[in-house]
């Protein structure tokens, strides 16, 4: 969370640089990239964490039957 915070924070200083005409469009790609990748690496986290908590759910028996122990169950 703090990196894509950070991320945030240098692409809007790299925007303004940019805008005023003090860095290059460059320098702005870069910060763009920056911060997609800290956004991407956020979504990946959450969705690691989301699968482990399924995976947790499972090993506890959390009443999860396969397919097809549920159509043979019926």
């Amino acid at each position: 969370m703090d990196a894509e915070r950070s991320a945030s924070n240098a692409l809007k200083l790299a925007k303004a640089r940019y805008d005023v005409g003090y860095s290059g469009n460059l320098d702005l790609l870069d910060a763009q990239r920056t911060a997609a990748a800290a956004q991407l690496d956020v979504v990946r986290n959450r969705q690691a964490q989301l699968a482990a908590s399924v995976d947790l759910f499972r090993a506890l028996g959390g009443g999860w039957q396969a397919p097809q122990q549920a159509a043979s169950a019926r």
